[in-house]
């Protein structure tokens, strides 16, 4: 079961970064049951199609998604981007903690904090787009 939902919010944070990139149907159909959350026979009847006809557009948007990320690692960068900004977190708080800094090295720590931040915002876009 947790695999399932694992892959559910792998294939949402991929629409995130790929969604653009499908056929609006395609899109739609992702969006209606990953995002909404909708069943296949919900969808089939608002778009007027076979459950089987859902399935399929699905399955065909699900694999491009995944040769998008195969080729481009949007994804894959979006969690290096975090795990770095993390990691810078951490060596800055110990460089607050040392004894005797001189006062023009909280200057350039806080300069840093701040980019780390703007980075980190960019990289929130993403989730809160949805």
């Amino acid at each position: 079961r947790r695999i399932m939902h694992e892959k559910n919010l792998d294939v949402c944070l991929l629409l995130d970064f790929y969604g653009d990139l499908l056929p609006e149907k395609q899109r739609m159909f992702l969006d209606c049951y990953y995002n909404e959350d909708l069943s296949l026979a919900e969808i089939a009847e608002i778009y007027g199609l076979s459950r089987q006809g859902v399935l399929s557009v699905i399955k065909k948007a699900r694999e491009e998604l995944f040769v998008f990320e195969e080729k481009l690692r949007l994804k894959q960068k979006y969690y290096t981007a975090g795990n770095m900004a993390e990691t810078a977190n951490e060596h800055i708080k110990a460089l607050y903690a040392m004894p005797g800094l001189p006062p023009e090295c909280f200057i350039h720590l806080k300069k840093i904090e701040e980019i780390i931040d703007m980075l980190s915002e960019r990289k929130d876009y993403v989730s809160k787009s949805r």
